[in-house]
């Protein structure tokens, strides 16, 4: 047994030796390169090297996918006849929707060859949406987020832990999982309710990192948590937000508990753009990433003009996505006054909340979806999450051939109330449709009382 363990300390050791450039392999430390030369780029050169680069997918949509092949038919348009960004949003816009119903007539007839990564989105907007990404799509994604970090004050193998989401654990009630060829401690983000909160707490406090990752609603609510159970506030640097808005409350609350400067990632589970927020406090887009058009009507939003965010990866050949609407809201700004980068600088005004559940002891996050995946659920194509009263939820299914009512109604139920602790009675509503936006998506939770809180509410029952 002391050989054994001798060998896995040894085994962690050699782990946490491996630099991490090393390990994402050759194609991640060119990328990595390049992304930190780009910085000097002018104006011109980023430009240059951005037009290029839609350009050469333009092309190679129409060349080699069914589904643009027919588009540009359609339009009576060429390649060739892109040739200004004016041109370019002649083209019609994608969505979820849009791909969920084409994604074989959009995968290139070379589809092995670009070497396909499956990513499956979150379902805070309806139904998961199955995709793939180029694995130098991926490559240069890590190589964005890497730059990001570095100018932020982290680097590769100093402490880090994150508040995963559920799907990122092998098991529900698995509290934490150490990465060590990145050094970072996962923290399941289920486990934030009252009655497991200190587990995690626990871990954090003898984690001690210099940066903590997560979603601001996620960060939240173990601040509230920590607050409610009246234990001490732990240090920490850096907090890095990404996936929902950050919100100024969110701010407030990690400046105070935590003392840490705060970043923000903007970005989606498509991979089509990435935003990041620098130590001047605005969101530079990352134009080496993706083509970003902010769009008002049928033209482009002007400087300070609220508009569309539409955005195409320049390195997915895998799915190309040209002009995806990511549903969300922002306003270009143009250069930072402060930085000197060329990247361009942007608002973002909405689309990305994501509301937390009350309860009479705090606050929880929902993750009914995945749990109801992980449980072998399938009667439903899309779900959403309603809270209007502290005890009780309305969850809202659109059904599909799966679903039998008189089986299945109960059996949701009480997996809901499995996922959420027992805190809530739970409603059944069944959708004639999914109540989608225009660029298809739906909001998965919704919390009428998260806003208030606990405190408020209890005090008026």
């Amino acid at each position: 047994m002391k050989t054994l363990d001798r060998l896995k300390k040894s085994i962690r050791w050699r782990y946490r030796l491996i630099p991490v450039p090393f390990s994402y392999g050759r194609e991640f430390r060119s990328k990595f390169r390049f992304v930190r030369r780009s910085l000097a780029f002018t104006d011109e050169q980023l430009y240059e090297y951005t037009w290029n680069r839609l350009t050469a997918l333009i092309n190679f949509t129409y060349h080699n996918t069914v589904y643009y092949r027919q588009l540009f038919d359609e339009l009576d348009c060429r390649p060739e006849d892109i040739k200004t960004p004016a041109d370019y949003l002649r083209l019609p816009t994608t969505n979820r929707l849009i791909v969920r119903e084409n994604l074989e007539r959009m995968k290139p007839r070379n589809f092995g060859n670009t070497r396909p990564i499956k990513t499956v989105t979150s379902g805070t907007t309806g139904l998961p949406l199955k995709l793939y990404r180029s694995q130098s799509h991926e490559a240069l994604r890590k190589a964005i987020v890497w730059r990001h970090y570095n100018a932020c004050g982290y680097f590769f193998k100093e402490p880090r832990a994150t508040l995963g989401r559920p799907l990122d654990f092998p098991q529900k009630h698995q509290y934490t999982h150490e990465d060590l060829l990145e050094n970072n401690l996962w923290l399941n983000s289920y486990h934030l309710n009252p009655h497991d909160f200190m587990h995690i707490y626990g871990a954090l406090a003898d984690r001690r990192p210099k940066m903590l990752v997560g979603h601001p609603s996620a960060i939240y609510t173990f601040c509230l948590q920590s607050e409610r159970a009246g234990v001490k506030a732990i240090p920490i640097p850096i907090v890095y937000s990404y996936s929902e808005k950050l919100y100024p409350h969110h701010l407030k609350k990690f400046q105070e508990y935590f003392g840490a400067r705060i970043f923000d990632y903007y970005g989606n589970r498509e991979n089509t753009l990435a935003v990041t927020q620098l130590n001047c406090g605005n969101y530079h887009i990352n134009p080496e990433f993706g083509y970003v058009e902010f769009v008002t009507g049928s033209r482009h939003s002007n400087v300070g003009e609220t508009g569309s965010i539409i955005s195409t990866p320049l390195e997915n050949y895998s799915v190309p996505l040209l002009r995806y609407d990511t549903g969300d809201l922002g306003k270009p700004l143009g250069k930072c006054p402060i930085c000197q980068i060329p990247h361009p600088t942007m608002e973002i005004l909405g689309g990305r909340g994501k509301d937390i559940l009350v309860t009479r002891d705090g606050f929880v996050n929902c993750h009914l979806d995945t749990f109801l995946a992980r449980n072998g659920f399938v009667g439903a194509d899309y779900i959403q999450v309603v809270q209007r009263e502290m005890d009780r939820i309305i969850v809202r299914i659109f059904p599909n051939l799966n679903y039998v009512r008189e089986r299945d109604e109960e059996h949701l139920r009480r997996l809901a109330k499995d996922c959420l602790s027992g805190y809530f009675e739970v409603d059944i509503e069944q959708l004639d449709k999914p109540p989608f936006t225009e660029a298809g998506k739906m909001p998965y939770v919704i919390s009428e009382l998260a806003g208030y809180g606990p405190n408020q509410h209890t005090s008026q029952l």
